[in-house]
């Protein structure tokens, strides 16, 4: 996502000036911990530095020793490198972040100082550097969207049910057409485009651990649902051969006013996304076919794809209609 890539670009170019005006021993590092420690949210962030840098000071401080006991051996770095590294990178990711960079720097501390004389300053410079790129990745995640993607969330749900609202109407009216018609495709392409995104801004709010969809009021997978059904029926139902003849005009007169119906409650469940509705909770009903009309294949069609749209709908805020239910009760 932009916000991920604007926020990595950030970090990196800010640890490259403060390693660069600070003259850093091993600056490479300070972009290293900005790359590695960065998080989509603030708290997470937070996590991962307070983490990193007590395994940081760990791995440093047995490094240190390890620098000093050994003395300039590169016979005996090389022989302990190998068993480093495989600890590193196997229980590392297994065992987390502390873990990780603790062994990470005993690693590197084996590994340079079989590249020259190195001493306990090594040791020194990997803390400094993991310092100055966790406060510059801490600084990052707090100026760049520190809550993650659930306000982007939010915002593209609610901007693809805006979108797919008037697909609904135009697709009735498609199909009631006395000659082949279909969907404007500059309509369906806007809704596929904000499809795309909204999957986008779930999935990462999916990856964020303090994400609890037991506290949402709104579940988001099901506003994905709705519209992939409304593209779906947009998509197919027109392109079937058959004309609007035939069909008695009160029955296409209640095609296309459950068509409407369901197109205002979108926008109103758009404005519940946001949290900014100002219409009292009302989900729509089902749609069924009239008595007293003909169950022609059209209709039946119709009829089948509005009351899918109508059930979708329901359930986008659950919770809420379950107080409305108890409220009533």
């Amino acid at each position: 996502m932009f916000q991920n890539a604007a926020r990595t670009a950030i970090g990196l170019g800010a640890a490259r000036l403060v390693a660069g005006s600070l003259d850093l021993t091993h600056g490479f590092w300070v972009l290293l911990a900005v790359l590695t420690l960065g998080r989509t949210t603030a708290g997470e962030t937070w996590t991962a530095v307070r983490s990193a840098l007590a395994g940081t000071l760990v791995g440093a401080l047995a490094a240190g020793v390890l620098l000093y006991g050994v003395g300039h051996e590169p016979h005996a770095y090389a022989g302990l490198l190998a068993p480093a590294m495989l600890a590193a990178f196997s229980l590392g990711p297994l065992l987390g972040v502390a873990w990780a960079q603790g062994l990470f720097t005993l690693v590197v501390a084996t590994a340079f100082a079989q590249l020259a004389p190195a001493s306990w300053q090594l040791a020194e410079a990997r803390i400094v550097d993991v310092l100055a790129g966790s406060v510059i990745g801490l600084a990052c995640g707090l100026l760049a969207w520190p809550a993650g993607a659930r306000r982007e969330v939010r915002r593209s749900m609610a901007a693809l049910l805006r979108a797919t609202a008037p697909l609904a109407p135009a697709t009735v009216g498609a199909v009631l057409s006395d000659r082949p018609a279909t969907v404007p495709r500059a309509a369906t392409w806007h809704s596929l485009h904000r499809l795309r995104l909204a999957e986008a801004a779930y999935a990462q709010s999916r990856s964020e651990p303090d994400d609890d969809p037991a506290r949402t009021p709104t579940d988001w997978h099901s506003v994905l649902l709705t519209a992939q059904h409304v593209l779906i029926g947009a998509h197919q139902l027109p392109r079937y051969d058959r004309s609007g003849t035939g069909i008695p005009p009160a029955a296409a007169d209640w095609a296309r006013a459950n068509a409407d119906r369901l197109a205002d409650a979108t926008r109103q469940a758009a404005d519940r996304c946001e949290g900014r509705a100002t219409r009292p909770l009302s989900g729509p009903a089902g749609v069924r076919l009239p008595v007293c009309g003909p169950a022609l294949p059209v209709l039946v069609d119709l009829e089948q794809w509005l009351d899918c749209l109508a059930e979708d709908l329901r359930r986008i805020h659950p919770r809420e209609r379950q107080c409305v239910r108890a409220a009533r009760a």
